[in-house]
């Protein structure tokens, strides 16, 4: 029987070679022969042999695959009620904001990765600040969150922008650091990213009903220049 994940290891002169695919084909022949009639000593795959590395290949393919998956922690959902399952994702979206955010500035990463915490060091995005401060009251509504931790993290996040974070005519860019809230990986100033920021300030004062939330969100929405980002024209520069 042939064994098509036999590892091999030939040292040649100073060369190590490895080979994961079967020497022998169904016949017991090597599936590297010799040219007919060639003086040359160089051998060339024949139509047999070449059809067993792929399907060697293709099988090795399959038990990484296999493998690799088997890290990969999964959500049982045949043993969750819709209700509970939904709950779960909603859950685990909403831990984003809390886990990817700088909890002294309020500024929200970008993106992260899946499974490890810390793994990705993006800029922050102010879109994605701006669905956090959406997504807190969120959280105090359905208990993830209590309001206090709430009602804190928004007005840390509002100050911050309003008196510290990288500005022109009250639009921001669209990446900043993490830490300092300047200016990152020379991002334009987003009207459109500002907007999502500014719909979670909003969204944030109508909320909490809090006379610093509320005098913050309006100083910040108001410092906007609108006209200038026209640019002399008619609609919004992007």
């Amino acid at each position: 029987m042939i064994d098509p994940f036999r590892l091999l290891a030939t040292i040649e002169s100073d060369k190590l070679e490895f080979d994961l695919f079967p020497l022998k084909d169904k016949r017991g022949e090597d599936i590297l022969k010799k040219a007919p009639n060639s003086r040359s000593d160089k051998k060339t795959m024949t139509g047999e042999g070449l059809e067993m590395i792929f399907r060697s290949a293709g099988k090795f393919l399959s038990l990484f695959l296999v493998a690799a998956f088997s890290f990969i922690p999964a959500v049982r959902a045949e043993t969750l009620s819709d209700e509970a399952l939904l709950e779960k994702i909603q859950h685990s979206a909403f831990n984003y904001f809390i886990e990817e955010a700088n909890p002294q500035n309020g500024l929200v990463r970008d993106r992260a990765h899946n499974f490890r915490k810390g793994a990705t060091q993006s800029a922050s995005s102010i879109a994605a600040t701006g669905f956090g401060l959406s997504a807190y009251p969120v959280g105090v509504s359905r208990g993830w969150i209590s309001r206090e931790d709430a009602l804190g993290r928004t007005r840390r996040s509002l100050e911050f922008f309003l008196n510290t974070a990288a500005q022109e005519h009250g639009f921001f860019y669209h990446f900043l650091t993490m830490d300092g809230g300047k200016r990152a990986i020379h991002s334009e100033l987003s009207p459109i990213d500002t907007a999502l920021f500014l719909a979670g300030v909003l969204f944030s004062a109508e909320y909490y009903k809090d006379p610093v939330i509320t005098a913050l969100a309006a100083k910040i929405y108001e410092r906007v220049d609108w006209p200038w980002m026209l640019n002399g024209g008619k609609t919004l520069a992007m």
